[in-house]
Order: C-alpha cells, then structure tokens, then sequence
C-alpha cells in the first residue's frame, strides 16, 4: 500500500468514528468505468465486513447480491490524486505515472443495514465504543509502549487494520502525562489500578492490554481489562509482525462483534424506560438514537410521566442485548433502582395484536447534557 494512502487511512481510522464506516479509499489505475465498478465491488465489500463485523461477510446468504449492485449502495463518489513514491513502487521508474488515483466512495450504511437484518444477517451497531489498547512491543533489548504517534510500522498498521474491521482503536498519546503514570513493565505485570488510572484520560469505555514479543515465531498476549471471561484474553504466535497486528485486531472485533452485533430475524416487543428527560429535543434525539441501534425497528413513543417517557420497540436480539446497546450512550446510563415498578409499566391497548405485548422494562436515567 502507498506510503500516502496508508496515511490517510489512519487518519479517517482516528477521526471519522462509526459515522464513516462506509467511507472507502480504493486504488484505481485510471477513471474509466469498468475499473470504477471493480474498485467499487472490492469497497462494498470492506464496508460489509465493518458492518457484520465478520472478515468474510460473503458467508452470509443473500450478500453476494449486494455486491452484484454496488452503484446502487453508493451514495457519492470522487477521486483523489497523490504523488507517486517512487522508492515504493514496483514499476520501472520510467513506466510510473506521476499521480497515484484513489476512488473514494461514500456507502449508505442505513440502507446497507436495513438489507443485512432483512437478509438475517448479524449487524453490528454503528454506535460502537472506542477500544483503548496499550501495546507493548517488546524488542530483545527493550519493550515499547506504542503511541497514536508513533512512526513505528505495528503502530501504523494496528490502525489501519482496525479501520479495516471497523473496530475503534485509540493508542493513547504516550505524551509526558501517560510516561508519567505507565511503562511496560506496568503492562507485562498487570498492574491494572496504574492501567486505570492512566486510561481515564481517555475515556474510552474499553481498556485492553496487549503485549507482542517480536522474534521467530512472534508471540502475543492480550486481554480485555475489567472483565474476567475467558474468552475477553488470549495468546497466540505468528510467523510475523504484520500476522500478528491482524490476528489481534481480529480477536479484540471478535469480543466487541460477540457483545455488540445482532442477528438479524424475528423482533420482539421491548420498552424502555427513560427518567429525567424534560425537553422535547432530549426525548426526539433519545429516539433517534434507538432507532439506529443494530436490530431495533418501529420505534414509538408508548407513554409520558412527567419526566419519565417510555418507548415501545421491535427488537432481534435478547433484552442483555439491547441494554448493552443503549448503555453506548453515555447520556443513557442505568438507573440505581433499576426495576420498573408494575404500577408504572405502561399497558397495551385493548385491542393490540398479541405480539405487542409488553416484556419487562429496561430503565435508564438521563445524564442531560455532558
């Protein structure tokens, strides 16, 4: 990949967040309409694999005819120009372009969301919290904490993978704050209280630790912090660096897939209390919200008290589920008594048809404004 090209996917990785997951930077060799329609099949299909949150989203019936129509998903598209880095390339010097071309195509991740759940393929939510990992590249002579910064090529390609799979990986900055309070040695010996304490700058709801032993073969041990499942750790080798960047960027999507994607297939009737929204823009911006989690549809307002409103919605998945998905929101946190009283449930009406039962509620309190 282009020196230039790789730089700009990092960039989108650490600045667009899950509202450009179907962004795609695509090498073309000309502008001509066949290769415009290749480069657009092989984006589509990079947004399919964000989006499933599965390496192989083609394994899914039905998807290989999303890709048959890739016009059809694209919302806009352009080109971009770049030098040529002529000690990168393969070609002669004197057969070389002046300009490298990238398509840069703009997928409607709404659209393409609502046909993966009509297809009951699994969906992972957009709304998708940053994974904070503190890596240590552990060299022979040294260990190395890696930084956002650092021209270090793990760094570079740990990013560039995780926007691959549309996982939201932040390296912290390793500025004089973060050496201040971390090294490696806090990383290989688990000292999780100084790990805390130096991701709270941060604030990212997902701590993860990762330690890559370089030699032959390379060896990786990583784990989530907070949780003690088994399968939130791991270790594994790899015949090389770049083998194991994508390994491990495959397991921790894997974790964040296992909690955060919906299958898609028969919804059921689920309502949410939400308490202490006092304004008509809190409780519209609220249901916008749930309306874009990954398996919720017809999504309504059921009933207000007070300030306590109540919304009805079709769900994919298991109630856990949905309470993971709406905790996304750091406005929408759960309630100290959590329980609905029966008394404040509200009820269907007479004639609603059966499946618009209400389940148990799931209550949440309003943060108002960060």
């Amino acid at each position: 990949m282009r020196p230039l090209l790789t730089a700009l996917l990092i960039v989108f990785c650490a600045t667009a967040g899950a509202a450009e997951l179907g962004r795609v930077l695509e090498p073309v060799p000309d502008r001509s309409a066949g290769e415009r329609e290749t480069a657009m099949v092989a984006a589509l299909e990079k947004v399919l694999v964000r989006l499933t949150g599965n390496a192989v989203p083609t394994r899914f019936d039905g998807v290989d005819g999303i890709l048959r129509q890739p016009s059809r998903w694209a919302r806009q598209y352009s080109y971009l120009e770049s030098p040529v880095d002529e000690a990168d390339a393969e070609a002669p010097a004197d057969s070389m372009p002046e300009q490298a071309l990238t398509l840069v195509v703009d997928f409607d991740t709404g659209a393409l969301t609502a046909r993966l759940e009509a297809l009951g393929a699994p969906v992972w939510s957009t709304q998708r919290p940053d994974v904070l990992l503190w890596a240590v590249l552990q060299r022979p002579a040294y260990g190395e904490l890696l930084s956002a910064r650092s021209e270090d090529v793990v760094a570079r390609d740990l990013l560039a993978q995780a926007d691959a799979r549309g996982l939201p990986l932040v390296l912290p900055q390793m500025d004089s704050t973060d050496l201040a309070q971390v090294s490696p040695a806090d990383i290989r010996g688990r000292f999780d209280r100084v790990i805390s304490r130096a991701s709270t700058r941060y604030e990212a709801p997902i701590r993860a630790t990762a330690i890559i032993y370089t030699g032959e073969p390379v060896q990786v041990r990583w784990r989530l912090l907070d949780t003690d499942a088994d399968d939130e750790a791991g270790e594994f080798s790899a015949s090389s660096e770049q083998e194991a960047v994508s390994a491990l960027v495959d397991a921790l999507t894997g974790v964040m897939v296992s909690r955060y994607a919906v299958a898609g297939g028969v919804a059921s009737a689920r309502t949410v209390r939400i308490e202490g929204i006092g304004t008509l823009d809190a409780w519209q911006g609220v249901q916008r919200y749930l309306a874009a989690l990954a398996g919720v549809r017809d999504v309504h307002m059921k009933a207000v008290d007070g300030k306590t409103v109540f919304f009805q919605m079709m769900f994919s998945g298991p109630a856990a589920q949905l309470e993971q998905l709406v905790s996304l929101n750091p406005r929408l946190q759960r309630c100290p008594d959590s329980a609905a009283a029966p008394e404040a449930q509200p009820q269907p009406a007479a004639d609603a048809p059966a499946e618009a039962a209400v389940t148990p509620v799931l209550a949440f309190c309003w943060q108002g404004q960060p």
